[in-house]
């Protein structure tokens, strides 16, 4: 599970980041949707180490 959680959030943070720096997703939204996957992650023991903060590049550049 902690593999696996690990890089589901890594996927997760490449594609949001991804989306953001096209322009199709707003950075106030791409905070939200990486702290919502994080706190669905924290309700299962042992998945893991706590999730980074999240930082999105800069929109639409």
């Amino acid at each position: 599970m902690v593999a696996h959680s690990r890089d589901y959030e890594r996927q997760l943070r490449k594609a949001t980041n991804r989306a953001v720096r096209k322009g199709w997703l707003l950075p106030v939204d791409a905070r939200d949707q990486m702290r919502r996957a994080c706190a669905v992650k924290d309700r299962y023991p042992g998945s893991g180490d706590e999730c980074r903060s999240y930082r999105p590049p800069r929109f639409g550049g």
